[in-house]
C-alpha cells in the first residue's frame, strides 16, 4: 500500500501535458482552424492529428468506420414494393403490334419521319410579304449605298481586282471616269469661288475694328451654332436672330460660309463676317461690308432650269424684288428678251447669250453683285 502511494506520487510529480501541447502548434496549422469548416470536420481533423500512426489504432479507425456505415446501411435500407407485373410473363417483340401494323418504337418513328416529309413537300411555300413602303429617308440612303457599291466595282475594274465575269462594259467604265472628272472640277470650282469671295476682304484690320461691328447689330446666327448666341451679347449685339430677313451682321463659318448669309448680306446689305470673331486669341477674321445688292435698278429672268436647280436661291430672289421688297428698285420678268440679266444653268449659256444681255449662274451672279456693292473700308481681314 505504502509503494502504491510512493508510486502515485512519482508519478503526479513527473506527469506532464507536454504531449497534449504539442498538438497545440498542429492545430493552429490546420485550415479548418483558420477558414469556416463545421465544428464535426474540425474535431475529425483533430483527432487525424493527433493519431499516433500505430498500425493498431489504425486497424481499429477502420473498423469503427466499417461498423458505423453498416449500421447506416440497415437504416437506410428499405423494403422494395412488389411490382404490379410481378408474376407476368413478358411479351416478345414480334408480338407487339399496334393497329397501323407497327411492332417497334423505331418502325414507329420512321413512318412518322416519312409522314412528316411527305407533308413539307406536299405543303405550298408560304406568300411572300409584300414589299415595305421605303421612307425618303430609306430612299436616299439605298440610293447612297448603290453609289458606293459602284464606284467600288469600277475601282477594282481599273485596278484589275475583279473577275472577268464580275466585270462591266467599258463604256460604264468611261462614263464613270468622266462623272469623276466633273465632280473634281465642280469641287474645284466652288473652293475656289469661296476663296475668291473672301479674298475681297483685302486690307490689313485690328481687332478691335470687327469687334465694333457687332456693337449695337442685330446678329444672325445659323440654327447649328445658337450656342454663340451668348458671347454676341457679350460683344454688344443688339439682338441675335435667325431670320435672314431681320439682320444686318452675319456670322458665318470663316472655312465654309452658308451660302445663305452670302446672298442675304450681298442683296439686303450688312456685314459678313467669321466667328473667330468671338474668339479673343484666334487669328483669321474676315469681314465683307455690303450695300444694299437691290438699290440699282435691275430687271431679272430665272429660267426654269435655274430654279430647278436652285430652289433656294430662286425663292430666295423673288423675297428681295418687288412688289415683295418695297424697297428694292429688282423686277422680275417672265421674258428673258425683257430682261438685264438672264439666270442660267451653265449649259443655257451660249443659248441665252445676247448684245446688251448679262447671263449668269447663280455662283457668278453672286460674285458680280457682291464685288459691286463691297464697302473695302469696312471690310478686312486680321
Amino acid at each position: 500500500m505504502a509503494g502504491s502511494q510512493v508510486l502515485s506520487a512519482y508519478v503526479a510529480f513527473t506527469a506532464s501535458s507536454s504531449g497534449v501541447e504539442q498538438h497545440f502548434s498542429k492545430v493552429d496549422r490546420c485550415h479548418l482552424e483558420r477558414g469556416n469548416g463545421h465544428n464535426d470536420s474540425f474535431r475529425r481533423s483533430v483527432i487525424a492529428l493527433a493519431d499516433d500512426g500505430h498500425e493498431a489504432s489504425d486497424k481499429a479507425l477502420v473498423e469503427s468506420a466499417r461498423r458505423i456505415y453498416a449500421e447506416g446501411r440497415q437504416r437506410a435500407a428499405q423494403p422494395r414494393r412488389k411490382r404490379r407485373d410481378a408474376g407476368v410473363p413478358r411479351a416478345s417483340p414480334g408480338d407487339l403490334e399496334d393497329k397501323s401494323g407497327l411492332k417497334t418504337e423505331a418502325d414507329w418513328l420512321r413512318k412518322r419521319r416519312r409522314d412528316l416529309d411527305e407533308a413539307i413537300t406536299e405543303t405550298p411555300p408560304p406568300k411572300r410579304a409584300a414589299t415595305m413602303d421605303f421612307t425618303p429617308e430609306m430612299e436616299r440612303e439605298a440610293k447612297h449605298l448603290k453609289g458606293v457599291l459602284e464606284k467600288r466595282r469600277m475601282e477594282a475594274q481599273a485596278n484589275g481586282s475583279l473577275l472577268d465575269s464580275e466585270k462591266t462594259s467599258a463604256r460604264k467604265v468611261e462614263a464613270w471616269q468622266n462623272k469623276l472628272r466633273q465632280e473634281d472640277a465642280k469641287r474645284i470650282g466652288t473652293q475656289t469661288r469661296k476663296q475668291e469671295f473672301w479674298d475681297m476682304a483685302g486690307q490689313k484690320k485690328t481687332r478691335d475694328h470687327f469687334e465694333k461691328m457687332l456693337a449695337g447689330k442685330t446678329v444672325w446666327l445659323g440654327r447649328e451654332v445658337q450656342n454663340l448666341r451668348q458671347a454676341c451679347l457679350n460683344f454688344g449685339a443688339h439682338a441675335v436672330t435667325s431670320e435672314l430677313s431681320a439682320a444686318n451682321v452675319f456670322l458665318v463659318d470663316s472655312l465654309n460660309p452658308e451660302k445663305k448669309a452670302q446672298w442675304a448680306a450681298t442683296l439686303q446689305g450688312g456685314t459678313l463676317i467669321s466667328q473667330t470673331v468671338l474668339e479673343p486669341q484666334a487669328p483669321g477674321i474676315f469681314a465683307l461690308h455690303f450695300r444694299r445688292g437691290t438699290a440699282e435698278k435691275c430687271v431679272l429672268h430665272m429660267t426654269p432650269a435655274f430654279m430647278d436647280k436652285n430652289p433656294s436661291v430662286s425663292s430666295f430672289l423673288r423675297g428681295v424684288v418687288l412688289p415683295a421688297d418695297p424697297g428694292s428698285a429688282w423686277t422680275l420678268s417672265d421674258e428673258p428678251s425683257k430682261a438685264k440679266v438672264v439666270l442660267c444653268v451653265s449649259k443655257e449659256m451660249k443659248a441665252m447669250k445676247k448684245r446688251g444681255r448679262t447671263t449668269c449662274t447663280a455662283e457668278d451672279f453672286l460674285i458680280t453683285v457682291a464685288r459691286r456693292n463691297l464697302c473695302p473700308a469696312m471690310s478686312g481681314r486680321s
